[in-house]
């Protein structure tokens, strides 16, 4: 909860290895490995845990998050659905099956579990934070303020609802608050990638055009994945017949994804 992964890892490896049969300690110390970006390590623990425990509610749920990370949309939706009717109240497993849902396209669907989720747990920011996503992209900008503030309440020292009520303003052509917030998003968060593009957009809006490049390229640095960024920026070097330029910028992302790709790539 205070951000130190790595030593709240080393500590749960510690206790999973001392509790082998700890299925709580191991679906937590799986739960950081997945925040760490670890997904083989929590592969095998997954699949050692549905050895013994497959019918348990949590390994299910972790079970459906690395079928959708591979891409099998299909099997994790049938895994959840299963599972979620044979555990009704079980959080987690209403989250993923929210994960799937929007994997299939069911916005709805997604959007009625993660809100299961909120209810019964108002401070479950992940689910929160895709009830965001979910009001950005059908602009409720009423909907989306009030998550916003809620992230306020209960996260005051993150970015996300900062950036979201932004959004919302942005959205209403309330630019002088959406300024306000998106600058104390990142005040919060730097490397908010989101909050650094948004920022970015509005400053070339604002015709401070030499600011505005800078925060978008700096979003593209933090997340080369961040593709509103990408699009404002190669638009605008366009408009600036600077086609050299756009081109450059398209090909350094594409190469420095590349490099990513290799870099992970597992040997067995």
């Amino acid at each position: 909860e205070t951000g130190q992964l790595d030593h709240a890892a080393t500590v749960y490896e510690q206790l999973a290895n001392k509790y082998p049969k700890s299925v709580p300690i191991k679906m937590t110390y799986a739960q950081i490995l997945v925040d760490q970006g670890n997904f083989a390590k929590v592969q095998q623990i997954v699949d050692d845990l549905s050895k013994t425990n497959k019918d348990d509610p949590q390994v299910q749920a972790m079970s459906g998050m690395l079928l959708l990370r591979s891409g099998k949309t299909n099997d994790a939706l049938t895994l959840l659905q299963k599972a979620a009717k044979n555990s009704p109240d079980n959080i987690t497993l209403k989250f993923w099956l929210g994960q799937a849902d929007k994997a299939k396209g069911d916005l709805a669907g997604a959007e009625q579990n993660f809100r299961a989720v909120t209810q019964a747990q108002p401070g479950n920011l992940p689910a929160q934070r895709e009830l965001a996503r979910i009001a950005a992209t059908k602009k409720d900008n009423a909907q989306l303020e009030q998550i916003a503030q809620t992230l306020i309440n209960r996260y005051p020292n993150l970015s996300d609802g900062y950036l979201w009520r932004a959004v919302a303003e942005v959205n209403q052509s309330r630019n002088d608050q959406a300024d306000a917030d998106l600058q104390m998003a990142i005040q919060k968060n730097p490397k908010d990638s989101a909050a650094l593009a948004a920022l970015g957009e509005l400053r070339i809006q604002q015709k401070r055009v030499p600011e505005g490049v800078v925060l978008l390229q700096q979003s593209l640095d933090v997340n080369p994945d961040q593709l509103p960024a990408l699009q404002v920026l190669v638009n605008y070097y366009m408009l600036e017949k600077q086609p050299e330029k756009a081109t450059a910028l398209v090909q350094q992302l594409i190469d420095r994804k590349s490099t990513r790709l290799n870099s992970s790539h597992i040997t067995i």
